[in-house]
């Protein structure tokens, strides 16, 4: 993507992320900080032309959203939220996938996957698992996208990894945004990359890390690190990542290490974009270009 001006909108909020959220990771990991703007379940002003209901699939509550007036009864995703794996959905992520459901007609669910420390890895996991195979089951016709950000987004891509390394039939499309590759934040070009990041920094996201994983898992397990898996025979995928942000560097590498397994890659780097901009619809221009870059894959025959 070319060089453009950035909105003011969008440096205003690396203003207000570098003196207020990356708090929450520059020292210690404050969990309670993090979770002040948890949203489970989005209130109807924030969810534009969209209907909301709670949907229990066996232990795991899903938020299911439907665009009024015009459904695409084919086509579903599933949204996988970021947070570190310490955090829940909020207002902004309600707003975004709003749009997405508004503008796609798809029906979306948004698993309310366990979180750390209460919980680990494994009953996350087995959150959308259980989440996506109901709906694999119930909608075998049905085109399935699955798409995460930040931690969900790592998620993601570890859930469509194991699917086809168990020969499950796989999610049609996968979409990552601005994803967490690698638990062990150990590529050599992160230091660089940190300074520039307003929202995230690495010792918090350790911490983090640590909790997600508990003492039943090693961090570089492709399971919880999927840039260290197999990228063979995964979904047509799409990646949006912003340049200043610290999972830059492992994103880029995981395009690569996709492109060389023969994955049909759409990947979308945007100069000076900060940590899931895209969240911020549709307050900021860089956000709601990058909507439309997902409706236009999710859309796409």
């Amino acid at each position: 993507m070319s060089e453009s001006i950035e909105s003011i909108p969008s440096r205003y909020l690396k203003f207000v992320g570098k003196h207020f959220f990356r708090a929450a990771f520059e020292k210690e990991l404050n969990i309670d900080l993090l979770r002040v703007g948890d949203m489970n379940y989005p209130d109807q002003e924030d969810i534009d032309n969209c209907s909301a209901e709670k949907v229990q699939i066996g232990d795991t509550c899903n938020i299911c959203l439907k665009p009024l007036g015009k459904t695409n009864t084919d086509k579903i995703m599933i949204y996988l939220h970021g947070g570190a794996y310490v955090s829940g959905p909020n207002i902004f992520h309600w707003k975004m996938i709003s749009k997405l459901v508004e503008e796609s007609g798809f029906t979306a669910y948004v698993p309310l996957y366990s979180l750390a420390p209460e919980h680990s890895y494994k009953q996350g996991v087995e959150n959308v698992f259980e989440t996506y195979r109901h709906l694999r089951s119930n909608h075998p016709e049905t085109e399935i996208t699955l798409i995460g950000d930040s931690a969900g987004g790592g998620l993601a891509l570890s859930v469509v990894m194991q699917l086809r390394d168990m020969k499950e039939q796989q999610p049609e499309k996968l979409v990552l945004l601005s994803p967490w590759l690698d638990l062990t934040l150990s590529n050599p070009l992160i230091e660089k990359i940190a300074k520039k990041d307003s929202l995230l920094a690495p010792k918090g996201l350790k911490q983090a890390a640590s909790l997600w994983c508990s003492a039943q898992f090693k961090e570089d397990d492709p399971c919880l690190s999927p840039i260290y898996g197999d990228f063979t025979g995964i979904p047509d995928t799409l990646v949006l990542i912003g340049t200043h942000e610290i999972f830059y560097p492992d994103t880029f590498k995981m395009k690569t290490k996709a492109e060389e397994a023969g994955v049909s890659v759409s990947y979308e780097e945007v100069p000076g974009m900060f940590h899931a901009w895209m969240t911020h619809v549709p307050y900021v221009k860089e956000a709601n270009v990058a909507i439309e870059k997902v409706i236009q894959f999710l859309t796409r025959k």
